[in-house]
């Protein structure tokens, strides 16, 4: 799996990438939705409206080995500041598929762990439909 954020005009940035060694776990989507629930006097059960409002929530975490100690440091310290807050994020499966995700927001980017030449990023990405064309 590799995953892509590009900021509108900026250069992608790579959240993970298996095929460059990167070990991508915890990809598991979450969707949450908006309801109403319309209470009525006297009624046997209040139904609930659907006010749309979807949104997709996907966790990523990725491990990665650096080439040198030097390099995990830099990384851990400074790779928070190169992934954009929004973008257009593009999912892949070595050209299996592509998934197009506009405008979603990278709420959190966190380094879970570093022990030597390892690195452990999560990040969380929320946004609306992710869908199978590019759209902006």
């Amino acid at each position: 799996m590799r995953i892509v954020i590009t900021a509108d005009g900026g250069s992608p940035v790579v959240i993970g990438d298996d095929a460059e060694g990167e070990y991508i776990a915890a990809a598991l989507p979450d969707q949450t939705r908006r309801g109403q629930v319309n209470e009525a006097l006297r009624a046997d059960f209040a139904p609930t409206l659907d006010r749309k409002n979807a949104r997709n929530v996907l966790p990523v975490t990725v491990n990665r080995v650096h080439d040198s100690v030097d390099d995990a440091v830099r990384f851990k310290m400074f790779h928070a500041n190169d992934v954009p807050n929004v973008g257009l994020v593009e999912i892949s499966d070595r050209d299996l598929f592509t998934l197009y995700w506009a405008d979603a927001f990278v709420s959190r980017v966190k380094c879970e762990a570093h022990n030597g030449l390892t690195t452990v990023f999560s990040y969380i990405i929320e946004g609306g439909e992710i869908t199978e064309t590019p759209t902006t």
